[in-house]
């Protein structure tokens, strides 16, 4: 690409990435969270009916700057994560829900082409668009398990979230109440349940690549049923049963304590070369 380059609508769809541009309502504005009493940036647009903000470090650690003159009318591409902050000034206050900007780029616009380029090029790009489809759609997996085709797509989901490690931006480590793959399946539980229940979860989570496997497991693992622990002793149960290993079907048919858990999610564990082993919940 030439070095003058810029982000248009077209390219963006081209790419399969159009249902991520966003129509700005208004021109974003540098204000002061009234509950957080912390800068941010308020950004509006005509898809969605809730104010989404962007942190002034993502601004500053990505070199990324809102002109004055890009509003209404104007498209915006845009991730979001769903967040609950606590004010840093009184963590005393009780913590606010924010539809939060994970990433974010102008069109149009010099200079964005490059830092796309670099997003493109990285993992990153797979965390962000996961999270995204979280926050959007995580209130109809109940709905979406109920097809092979759902399924598909919310395994897709999960299995790309990956955990912000520590040498990640200060953005990142700044704002992760959600970075650990334990954080995200407590704070969605209620969603995530209803995928842990699925008959065809066992198979098709065998179906997935290593990596996926793992990930998948463990935000699986980590889901909270406020009814108890019988969920997850049923799901440890399928998984051993659709290996079709006769050692892992016999660790994981009764779980009645945490010996039992401890020898059931060893023998996955082995089975499955599942690398990280998450402590008992």
């Amino acid at each position: 690409m030439p070095k003058g380059s810029v982000l248009t609508h077209a390219f963006i769809e081209h790419l399969g990435l159009g249902t991520s541009a966003y129509t700005l309502t208004d021109v974003p504005k540098n204000i002061v969270h009234p509950e957080l009493q912390e800068p941010m940036f308020q950004i509006r647009v005509k898809e969605f009916e809730e104010t989404v903000f962007l942190d002034r470090q993502y601004c500053y650690d990505n070199q990324f700057t809102l002109p004055s003159h890009y509003g209404v009318g104007n498209k915006i591409l845009l991730w979001t994560r769903r967040v609950d902050r606590t004010s840093v000034h009184n963590a005393s206050n009780p913590s606010v829900s924010l539809l939060m900007a994970s990433d974010c780029f102008l069109l149009d616009h010099p200079l964005e082409f490059q830092r796309f380029r670099i997003f493109l090029r990285s993992k990153r790009i797979l965390d962000t668009q996961a999270r995204d489809f979280l926050v959007r759609n995580s209130p109809t997996f109940s709905r979406l398990v109920e097809t092979d085709d759902g399924l598909e797509k919310v395994l897709d989901c999960l299995g790309n979230i990956s955990e912000w490690p520590e040498s990640e931006t200060s953005f990142r480590r700044q704002n992760a109440s959600d970075h650990t793959i334990e954080g995200l399946a407590k704070s969605y539980s209620h969603d995530l349940l209803p995928v842990r229940e699925s008959e065809k979860l066992p198979a098709a989570l065998l179906q997935r690549n290593d990596t996926q496997r793992e990930t998948i497991f463990r935000m699986m693992y980590y889901v909270r049923d406020e009814k108890g622990s019988e969920s997850l002793q049923v799901f440890l149960r399928d998984l051993g049963m659709a290996t079709g290993s006769r050692a892992v079907i016999r660790k994981t048919a009764r779980i009645n304590n945490s010996n039992d858990l401890a020898l059931a999610l060893d023998a996955l564990r082995r089975h499955l070369g599942i690398r990280i082993w998450p402590p008992q919940p």
